[in-house]
């Protein structure tokens, strides 16, 4: 199944998550918090973001068949060519093997778990800069890691057994 993630909207939800985050924070994760919700400062969130994005994708690489960040593709391309604006809308695409049980209309919440593993995952990296503020950055490294592993198993759930009934004595 083919999905498209939008680096600005994970860039604006991981605002959101900081902002609320900054709610109940002391001073020391106040100050790490401080350059993320600065709106002028939106382009180091997108920067994180689609590195976190391309880490997430090699932590699932074997359900992985495609992947996109950017303009670029999986290999290095001699004719890559740079996208027209500052690369903020390019969107990040990734076709997933889905088992057959899952079902296609479980995309949605397969799309939304990608955004949110990929936006902890920014956040944690950026938050890490600031070594008093460490707890942080851990709680979000803890929160994508669990995001991770129920994606990773979501995916490698076996097909269902059909109901057999037995017969009667």
């Amino acid at each position: 199944m083919h999905f498209s993630l939008s680096p600005t909207v994970i860039a604006d939800n991981a605002r959101a998550t900081a902002a609320f985050a900054a709610l109940s924070a002391d001073s020391n994760e106040r100050r790490a918090l401080s350059p993320i919700l600065d709106p002028k400062r939106r382009g180091l969130l997108v920067a994180a973001v689609r590195n976190a994005f391309a880490e997430t994708i090699l932590q699932i690489a074997p359900f992985v068949d495609f992947c996109r960040l950017d303009a670029e593709t999986a290999t290095v391309a001699p004719d890559h060519i740079e996208p027209d604006n500052d690369g903020e809308d390019a969107l990040m695409e990734v076709d997933i093997r889905l088992p057959k049980s899952l079902g296609s209309e479980a995309a949605w919440s397969i799309r939304r778990s990608l955004e949110e593993i990929v936006a902890q995952k920014a956040l944690s990296r950026l938050i890490a800069a600031v070594p008093e503020a460490s707890g942080a950055a851990d709680r979000f490294a803890l929160l994508a890691s669990t995001s991770l592993s129920l994606l990773r198993s979501s995916l490698t759930i076996p097909p269902a057994s059909p109901l057999i009934r037995s017969p009667w004595p």
